[in-house]
This record gives structure tokens, sequence and C-alpha cells, in this order.
């Protein structure tokens, strides 16, 4: 059973099993551009863990990184705004569930074949919700030429699935993205497509 209990154009906010012994709560994210908006989503995370005391996941875009090694390539995200994202989450008690699969969810190409590759997509969750879930994992899907990889929570743990043989498509050079997208997974594998 699922309740909304909230929601804007940047978030929904539900209650999973309302009322029940297995009650918890989720937060779907798509966070601000601008990064001075950002404080009003913390203070919007924050309000919503100071009125509920149910284990809780929050997961989506929160348009931010927590320390530089989640971005590569572009100019240097500045120390505080990450400081600031990393405290929103600590006060709230949320802690990050790592990820199964691409480091980096989303990507930009700059000029000069220059790509910037950050970990901008996420799911964190407080130690109670952890405790329901312990071999919860947050997998990082492949999805064609978006600029956002979608991610997937498996509260029980990524299902084992046999792998069938990849297999190349012909029209697959037809789109205008194909070069692009084989030379980012190709640099994420440390490869030097671009370049050669």
């Amino acid at each position: 059973m699922v309740d909304v209990e909230s929601s804007s154009l940047n978030h929904i906010d539900v209650l999973i099993n309302k009322g029940k012994d297995d009650e918890w709560r989720f937060t779907g994210f798509y966070d601000a551009l601008e990064s001075q908006r950002r404080l009003e989503t913390w203070d919007l995370i924050g309000s919503f863990h100071n009125r509920f005391s149910v284990p809780r996941l929050v997961a989506g875009d929160f348009n931010e990184i927590t320390k530089s090694s989640e971005k590569r390539g572009g100019r240097l995200c500045p120390y505080l705004q990450m400081q600031n994202f990393r405290d929103a989450l600590d006060e709230c008690g949320l802690m990050d569930l790592g990820f199964v699969g691409s480091k980096f969810t989303w990507f930009k190409k700059c000029a000069s074949d220059i790509y910037v590759c950050e970990r901008l997509d996420r799911g964190v969750a407080t130690t109670d919700w952890l405790d329901k879930y312990p071999a919860a994992q947050v997998k990082v899907l492949e999805c064609g030429l978006l600029y956002h990889k979608p991610i997937l929570i498996y509260p029980n743990g990524v299902p084992i699935k046999l792998n069938k043989p990849w297999r190349f498509k012909q029209v697959w050079l037809e789109d205008d993205g194909c070069h692009d997208t084989v030379a980012i997974a190709w640099s994420e594998d440390g490869g030097d497509f671009a370049n050669g």
C-alpha cells in the first residue's frame, strides 16, 4: 500500500504500508539545477526527517556530488557545495547505499570532445531502513543515449540473472549519438576511444 503524503515538481513523498508494522517512507527527488536553490531542497529533506520517525529511503537526481571523486572532467565542484550536501544527509541520518554498475550517472559532452561525468543520482537511507533491508542495492541502468542513467533500487539485493551473449546491431551506427555513447563507455573502462 502506497499513500502519497506530499508532492511537487521536484519531489514525491510516500508512506509504504501506512500504520502497519512494516511501515516505511520513500521520498523521490529531482533537485533544482541552480546550486543556490539546493539549500531549499536540503531543508525540505530535513523537514521530512523531523516530522516522521519511520524507516526512510530517499532516492533520485540530487544534482550534487558528495566528494570530488564522484566527478570527472570539467571544473572542480566547490568544496562548500559538497559539504552542504553531506551535512544535509548527516543531519537526517541518511547513508549512501552505494551502487552496482557505472560509477557515473550523468554525462555531458563539452567543447573539444571533453566529457564531464558525475554521480548525481543515488539512493540514501536511514539505519532503521537498512536494518529492514540489509541486502539493499542500487543498480545503475544503461539506457541508450540519455544524459542521466536511471537507477533501480532492489531492497533485497540485485537478482542474479544469466547473461545473454552481447550482439552488435548495425542500425546503431545510424544514430547520431552512437559515437558519443561509445566514447563515454570506453573512457569509463580506461580506454582512449575519443583520441584513437
